[in-house]
């Protein structure tokens, strides 16, 4: 019988336990081999293995030659870092092993080998984890643009387009994770061929947000490049008016000339010389802080260029809806168009903001009591009831067609956008400005000069803050 054996050391077991692994390459019998007994505490001695046979044991001579008897125990306790026997084992063959007690002086004490004693026999490594992906594709949001504004609990679609530089793999073979700038994940999508992206879902929470395309390999290995980043703002507030049936009482009331059309839009002056009116909420009131102010509008009938005044949205800070009217019925016409309360107008010293579009220039003298920026139609962002006190101005050019046109107006802190038909019409700073809320109401006034002027679809997206 061939037997090779090792000591496996007792850190890599979990106990003070040695074994002896016997692989029998002949027939013998190999029931005699024995395993000392193990014992812990600091006076342990290693297992040693002995011979119990005696001269029924033999040594294979390897090269063929006569046999021996070993009367020797199996393994010598005494010296260097026992290896394998010569022989390789045999499946088979190993016999089994029993545990008795290690107490016979003669053995001596067995050696403790460490784990740089038997590399070959044993893998101390770490478990291999395969290997390693490098991901170097990035994305980049297209949209929605930075700054936009959304109501919370809508669906929202947001698009990015993924580039891989180093065209390490194919752009299939990545996900984009969607998450908020804390790491919160809101959604998982796959990659298509030409790179492009998209997730839609509803995001709950208010307030300044950034979302993050955080682009990953497909085995879910992380790309190296920053993710792409988009900063939006959510509002827990929505004013959606179509206007498409007649005003309810409980929340609209007209004064002065003004009534809904019948057409389902807002008229506040009918195309008639003289003529002064408003139309007023009831009971919501638009919160103070960021806001996004969105409605069509459409004015002419009086003829290219030579129509008049104009009209206004504005925003009002008053204690209750009486104080509000109260300064309604004040307001003066013509350049004041319907909402002048403040400076040259009136007492009003309180907050508000106005966005009015002016088809008329107004050049103070006698009777006029202000001067228009621009002699063009134009739109004009005031506050304080103050047709003089402008932050800023865009020349619309001949708007007086009757074809309606968009405005959108953005605020965030100090920060003013204003769209038209779409594009950006003014986008400034505006330091110390600060957007109050409030009750909300539109007006308009005619002169000697008239048109209509017509106010459709109001959205307002409030109450934006965390």
């Amino acid at each position: 019988m061939r037997c090779g054996w090792f000591v496996v050391p007792s850190w890599l077991a979990g106990v003070s336990l040695f074994g002896l692994v016997c692989f029998a390459s002949c027939s013998g019998d190999a029931s005699n081999l024995v395993e000392t007994d193990v014992t812990t505490g600091a006076a342990d001695t290693p297992p040693t293995f002995i011979d119990t046979a005696g001269s029924s044991d033999a040594r294979v001579d390897p090269d063929g030659g006569a046999t021996q008897d070993i009367a020797e125990p199996l393994l010598d306790t005494q010296s260097a870092d026992v290896t394998l026997a010569d022989a390789p084992p045999a499946s088979g063959d190993a016999a089994p092993f029993l545990d008795v007690d290690p107490s016979d002086e003669d053995l001596g004490s067995a050696e403790t080998l460490s784990s740089a004693d038997v590399p070959a026999l044993i893998d101390v490594d770490e478990p291999d984890t395969g290997p390693t992906i490098t991901c170097t594709a990035v994305a980049s949001v297209l949209s929605p643009l930075a700054g936009e504004f959304f109501a919370t609990g809508t669906d929202i679609e947001f698009k990015a387009q993924v580039v891989d530089p180093s065209e390490s793999w194919p752009l299939t073979d990545h996900v984009v994770r969607w998450t908020l700038e804390n790491g919160a994940v809101l959604g998982e999508t796959a990659v298509s061929a030409d790179g492009s992206a998209s997730w839609t879902g509803a995001i709950s929470i208010s307030g300044p947000l950034t979302l993050q395309a955080v682009v990953r390999h497909s085995s879910g290995a992380e790309c190296d490049g920053a993710p792409g980043q988009v900063a939006v703002r959510l509002c827990e507030q929505r004013l959606d008016e179509s206007f498409d049936a007649a005003l309810d009482p409980m929340e609209w009331l007209t004064s002065g000339d003004a009534y809904w059309d019948l057409s389902g839009w807002l008229e506040v002056t009918g195309n008639s010389q003289g003529r002064q009116g408003a139309i007023y909420s009831v009971t919501p009131k638009v919160a103070p802080g960021s806001v996004s102010i969105r409605l069509r509008f459409a004015t002419g009938g009086g003829g290219d260029f030579t129509g008049a005044d104009g009209f206004a949205v504005s925003f009002m800070k008053a204690e209750s809806l009486e104080e509000m009217v109260g300064w309604i019925e004040l307001a003066d016409g013509g350049g004041g168009l319907g909402y002048g309360n403040g400076g040259d107008y009136g007492a009003f010293d309180g907050d508000a903001f106005t966005v009015e579009i002016d088809t008329w220039q107004n050049v103070e003298n006698d009777s006029e009591l202000h001067s228009d920026p621009t002699a063009s139609d134009h739109l004009e962002l005031t506050q304080g009831l103050d047709p003089e006190s402008s932050l800023g101005f865009y020349d619309l050019g001949d708007v007086e067609d009757l074809n309606w046109h968009s405005v959108r107006v953005d605020i965030a802190a100090t920060q003013i956008t204003v769209w038209y038909d779409g594009a950006v019409a003014l986008d400034k700073d505006v330091p110390d400005f600060q957007f109050r809320g409030g009750y909300v109401f539109f007006s308009g006034s005619t002169g000697y000069y008239s048109n209509f002027h017509r106010f459709d679809d109001l959205e307002i997206l409030h109450d934006c803050e965390k």
